[in-house]
């Protein structure tokens, strides 16, 4: 799933570099991140499985897009034109910090969810070591009971 998110990704950094007719090289020169980065980026697949906010930012800024765009493509999303308007059709001061929170608060969730998953998990295995501990001791009790004649 995460891969072929990046490659929504992908598909629209591609797309906005060819409006803007620019380059990887051009796109890297106005990002300031390495060439290598910025391929990954461009086909789909980043260096890291979670790239830095830092350098996603510097995409977006290159190619003229909200802080926020990477991320709301990741969420399904397509890309703002920095400065242009939200969906609700008038561009507010705090559009991308609302957008960025949601995420956040999503991230959270999604998180969280995670944890609770592999705390169930390491509770079933602590339990199932429990009940082999449990079979062992009484195997080793009756090991060491005095023979009955």
């Amino acid at each position: 799933m995460a891969g072929t998110k990046w490659k929504h990704v992908a598909d629209h950094v591609n797309e906005r570099m060819r409006h803007l007719s620019i380059d990887q090289a051009e796109l890297v020169r106005r990002s300031k991140l390495s060439t290598p980065t910025v391929a990954g980026i461009m086909n789909g697949t980043p260096r890291a499985e979670q790239p830095r906010a830092k350098g996603l930012w510097a995409i977006c800024a290159a190619l003229g897009w909200s802080q926020a765009s990477i991320a709301d493509i990741l969420a399904g999303g397509k890309p703002t034109v920095a400065g242009a308007p939200s969906a609700g059709g008038v561009s507010q001061p705090g559009d991308d910090v609302v957008r960025r929170v949601e995420r956040l608060e999503q991230q959270v969730v999604d998180v969280s969810t995670r944890t609770l998953g592999a705390i169930e998990w390491w509770t079933e295995e602590q339990r199932a070591v429990v009940e082999k501990m449990e079979v062992l001791t009484q195997r080793v009790a009756a090991l060491e009971a005095p023979a009955v004649p």
